[in-house]
């Protein structure tokens, strides 16, 4: 490394780089080479819409994978929906919960700022930096995913006083990481009443980062979004299709992102087992397979993460 990465055009003085450094160039270095040695493969995406009672169901072959040629694959489908009927095989109904997240550490922090802020990890820190210095949220360089028995405290009662008793529910997590070093709390907001910063008094980029502390902060101490979904499996002879309904019986904790309750695909509650559809279309869209993307600041944190490389305070640099 030292012969190939000189710091300055003087001979023999190369740049150090450390454990984090060399181990990150060579992750960036083999998907390099997995992207260029991908060979792409053509499939076809086949979609389309029935009709039952005057309403139209919008329905996905399931082994989309199996569709690599149209004349050998996709045309037979095609020819089937002139001379066979689609049926209603099978209705799976299921209630699926989906838990609170763990509050931030330096890692979750810096993934969801790129994601939801378009951050990248510097700057992320540098704001958040900022925020623990002017008191606003507890250390910012972290592992841990614990927060105070007085934050709890105060956490629950900001979600009974604003959301009320169905909303509230103690969430105790453990920290997966084998090398994580817990002498901290997580990053939170300090006063979970303050629920948004004065924007006459912060920068834009303050406020948001702030913004998604305090939800995250919030939202861990609430209740399991839940939702009803339908899963409908429809047959054209052998060929099978489905379609999803979907619907937020109760919000949970995504209260506090504003979550569309909307239902997707309300007309797939009328259908029975053994229901006959109307055939109305069918698209059929070659795609191809893509190599994987390259790191960007998140994916990479989440790899070092996954790894057990590097700790909170190396992960920006």
């Amino acid at each position: 490394l030292w012969k190939n990465i000189q710091s300055s055009y003087k001979k023999g003085q190369g740049l150090s780089a450390g454990r984090v450094q060399s181990v990150v160039n060579k992750l960036i270095i083999e998907r390099e080479n997995n992207i260029n040695n991908f060979e792409k493969k053509g499939y076809y995406n086949l979609v389309g819409n029935l009709e039952f009672n005057e309403n139209v169901i919008p329905i996905k072959y399931i082994k989309t994978k199996n569709l690599l040629d149209y004349e050998e694959n996709v045309k037979p489908i095609f020819d089937l929906t002139k001379t066979e009927k689609f049926i209603v095989k099978e209705i799976k109904k299921k209630e699926k919960k989906e838990n609170a997240k763990a509050p931030y550490i330096t890692s979750t922090l810096q993934q969801e700022a790129h994601n939801k802020l378009n951050m990248n990890s510097k700057q992320t820190m540098l704001i958040a930096q900022k925020l623990y210095e002017s008191g606003l949220i507890t250390y910012m360089r972290t592992d841990s995913i614990v927060i105070s028995d007085d934050a709890l405290k105060e956490i629950k009662e900001q979600v009974l006083s604003l959301y009320g008793e169905k909303y509230y529910k103690e969430n105790k997590f453990k920290t997966k990481s084998k090398n994580a070093q817990e002498a901290h709390e997580c990053c939170r907001v300090t006063d979970i009443k303050l629920q948004s910063l004065d924007k006459n008094k912060y920068s834009n980029e303050e406020f948001r980062l702030y913004d998604l502390i305090w939800k995250k902060t919030i939202s861990s101490q609430m209740s399991p979004m839940i939702k009803d979904v339908l899963d409908v499996i429809i047959n054209l002879k052998e060929y099978e299709f489905n379609s999803v309904y979907e619907k937020i019986k109760f919000d949970g904790y995504m209260k506090v992102y504003n979550v569309n309750k909307d239902s997707k695909n309300d007309s797939l509650l009328k259908l029975k087992k053994k229901s006959i559809l109307d055939f109305i279309d069918f698209s059929a869209e070659q795609k191809f397979t893509t190599p994987e993307a390259r790191y960007n600041d998140s994916s990479l944190v989440k790899k070092l993460e996954d790894l057990g490389i590097g700790r909170p305070s190396t992960f920006s640099n």
